[in-house]
């Protein structure tokens, strides 16, 4: 069947064929299959796709998304986030940021609503020791090293971490801050953090270098929400004044 609509043939293994040593995951190997679908047939699969966001059902490249924004900043993380998530195919995504009082990433956007979700500490930091974050794939060598699948959670197919890092032009940073990069004159302040169930997704090299073409954008909106937020708030007691809602 699927020879006689790709005319490809894929490679495949018959359940007799598996020995007592091999894994039963050997059998439910979806890479030769994933191989044959081009981007018109995921193109497909997303127009069918209910998870898909109204908000962002129509918008096809980085030059629409921007068109989008307003000077609301929060709803324009939350645009990025789900154009991220129709891309990639994630199911669920968050964007992280530096939580001064508590010293730890924490959601500030996420597609479900979810902002009490706490991130894998370990995960976080092997995301920072590589310059464009990680990608990991259960589906794909491309972009993975074979023990970093240890972080990918019982039904979790696919996860990419992308630090939202910014230059320190000139400045010397000092401290045990734990927002201090890999790298040299960085600093995290936060990531972009998106995972699926999904055998059929886009956790690619493709959607990984896009991820990383929005960090600049993404960390120019963060750094004006968190503004907006601390201009909002009242010094004294800690309370978003009324302004703000």
């Amino acid at each position: 069947m699927a020879y006689e609509i790709s005319n490809k043939e894929i490679d495949h293994i018959y359940i007799d064929e598996i020995e007592s040593k091999d894994k039963i995951e050997k059998y439910f190997d979806f890479r030769p299959l994933l191989e044959i679908m081009n981007d018109e047939d995921f193109a497909k699969i997303k127009e069918v796709n209910k998870y898909i966001d109204e908000d962002v059902k129509d918008i096809e490249s980085i030059n629409e998304l921007v068109s989008k924004f307003s000077s609301n900043y929060e709803s324009n993380l939350e645009l990025i986030l789900k154009f991220l998530a129709k891309e990639s195919f994630a199911i669920r995504g968050y964007i992280l940021a530096y939580d001064e009082e508590s010293q730890k990433y924490l959601p500030t956007i996420s597609l479900d609503g979810n902002n009490h979700w706490l991130p894998n500490e370990n995960l976080l930091a092997l995301a920072n020791k590589y310059e464009n974050g990680i990608l990991i794939n259960d589906n794909s060598q491309e972009g993975t090293i074979e023990f970093h699948k240890e972080f990918l959670s019982k039904g979790t197919r696919a996860l990419m971490c992308i630090p939202i890092r910014a230059k320190l032009e000139n400045i010397n940073y000092k401290g045990e801050d734990r927002r201090k990069s890999h790298y040299t004159n960085e600093i995290n302040e936060g990531y972009i953090y998106l995972e699926t169930e999904r055998v059929f997704n886009r956790f690619d090299e493709c959607r990984h270098r896009l991820a990383n073409s929005l960090v600049p954008i993404i960390f120019i909106n963060l750094e004006n929400y968190k503004l907006k937020t601390l201009s909002s708030m009242d010094k004294l007691t800690g309370v978003s004044t009324r302004k703000f809602f």
